[in-house]
């Protein structure tokens, strides 16, 4: 197979599984078997090899010996840590937003936005998908939008948090600050605002769900008995 048809699997192989993860498709715990998810994405082991790797550097995947990679647990602690981050980040797009956006796309995110919030218990109950996706292709498009790639970048790595607390947390969070009054305070040109009412937004989800993470899990693996996916799964044979 030529290099640039391998690179190009690879990279296939990488964003795919990414979004799975992202999403809860793969849940936390779920074990990666490299022939398993060649059958499923219909291509050869090298290319998921290749994208398991990648995700494991970016935080994703882990691998514990003897078994082998899958799907990163975090814990309590970690969720925390990362969810405060997601707060600086989304206030930074929010505050760029309001002299980085036009008249046309601040129009065109709110339509979105209105969607998301009529989708509203979609952080966590089925179908985890079409759902997710609402939510996670606002904010990521509100930072391309503000023309901040980067910071797009570890954002959509931070959705990974809605995919994780959907799992265990039930009746949906219902935020006060909607996404349609985000997108009223980007519209009002005011930065302070646009930051404060996105900071607002996040901090009421985080300020709901950490409690009742730590009532179960305490600070350690938000997992059922403190594991995902026991540990008895055998070694893919080579």
């Amino acid at each position: 197979m030529p290099l640039t048809a391998t690179k190009t699997l690879g990279e296939q192989a990488y964003s795919t599984m990414r979004r799975m993860i992202v999403v809860g498709e793969l849940p936390a715990g779920q074990w990666l078997r490299k022939r398993a998810m060649a059958r499923k994405l219909r291509m050869s082991a090298t290319p998921v090899v290749e994208a398991i790797r990648r995700l494991e550097h970016e935080g994703l995947v882990q691998t514990d010996p003897p078994w082998g990679p899958r799907v990163r647990i975090f814990t309590v602690q970690e969720i925390f840590e990362l969810a405060s981050m997601r707060v600086v980040l989304e206030g930074l797009v929010a505050r760029c937003a309001t002299s980085r956006t036009t008249t046309e796309q601040i129009e065109h995110l709110r339509e979105i936005a209105i969607q998301v919030d009529k989708a509203d218990n979609s952080f966590t109950k089925p179908p985890l998908g079409a759902l997710a996706n609402e939510d996670i292709n606002f904010h990521l498009q509100l930072a391309e939008e503000a023309g901040l790639p980067i910071v797009r970048q570890e954002l959509e790595r931070l959705q990974i948090l809605n995919a994780t607390c959907r799992a265990w947390l039930t009746p949906a969070i219902r935020c006060t600050v909607t996404h349609v009054d985000i997108i009223a305070a980007i519209a009002s040109g005011d930065p302070d605002r646009a930051e404060a009412v996105m900071r607002q937004h996040i901090q009421e989800n985080i300020d709901a769900y950490m409690p009742s993470l730590r009532e179960r899990f305490g600070e350690g693996p938000v997992a059922e008995d403190g594991h995902v996916g026991g540990g008895t799964f055998p070694r893919e044979r080579m």
